[in-house]
């Protein structure tokens, strides 16, 4: 799996291209900006960065919570990591980070933050 670094491959071999294979595919999982996107978006997607626990999503049954004496943000951050993909001199597509946006919403303040 090469969102893991790991790789395998069944069948015949020709003499001599095993190695060379370990040391492409070893190259490729090195230093590629599309598998560390594909990590970062697998990561993002199992829940894998967050140190705190995750809330659950407004319903009927905590949409009295809203109005407790808590303190409670809506937090969007599916713009914070994004990526341009344009073609490199030797015709390769490569991602460049561009600036990302996080929304906190405070709905007691009605209160719109963007960082």
């Amino acid at each position: 799996d090469l969102a893991y670094n790991l790789h395998s491959a069944y069948g015949n071999w020709f003499p001599g291209s095993k190695p060379l294979i370990q040391q492409a595919m070893a190259k490729i999982m090195k230093a590629n900006p599309a598998l560390y996107v594909l990590r970062e978006r697998i990561r993002k997607g199992l829940q894998l960065y967050s140190s705190e626990p995750t809330e659950p999503y407004l319903s009927s049954q905590n949409y009295g919570e809203l109005f407790s004496n808590q303190i409670i943000w809506f937090v969007d951050d599916t713009n914070v990591y994004r990526v341009t993909i344009h073609k490199t001199f030797e015709g390769n597509l490569t991602t460049k980070p561009i600036n990302g946006a996080i929304f906190i919403f405070n709905p007691r303040t009605g209160q719109l933050f963007l960082k």
